[in-house]
């Protein structure tokens, strides 16, 4: 998935042709509280027009990472992942990201917190 400057998400099914976008609702009034997440599904092929430069860096991080994992598999092929049942559920996806002296924190929707300490151990 893509984390973009202005807080949107974009997470990439596994098979690789689709995805969700999400952004945070606009909460109205004096509410310190931010508004639950909108998501939204769509294909790399078929999505609205104003998504078009988010899907463009989608696209552009999914190539990179195919070819750095082609790079690193011993036999150059890639498993073909199945079409998943729960994909039309809502995916996994980082919410928030601190960096630190030592780390950098990552919290997840599904509430699971990563640290990735900068000698690689987490």
């Amino acid at each position: 998935g893509v984390y973009f400057n202005d807080s949107t998400k974009t997470v990439l099914d596994a098979v690789g042709e689709g995805f969700q976008y999400i952004e945070r609702k606009k909460t109205t009034g004096d509410s310190p509280r931010r508004g639950e997440p909108i998501v939204t599904s769509h294909t790399l092929s078929q999505y609205p027009e104003s998504l078009q430069k988010k899907v463009t860096l989608l696209k552009h991080f999914r190539n990179y990472l195919i070819e750095q994992q082609q790079k690193s598999d011993e036999g150059g092929r890639i498993k073909s992942p199945k079409n998943d049942p729960e994909s039309s559920h809502e995916m996994v996806y980082l919410k928030k990201w601190v960096r630190t002296k030592h780390a950098i924190f990552f919290r997840l929707s599904d509430q699971t917190v990563q640290i990735v300490f900068y000698d690689h151990t987490e």
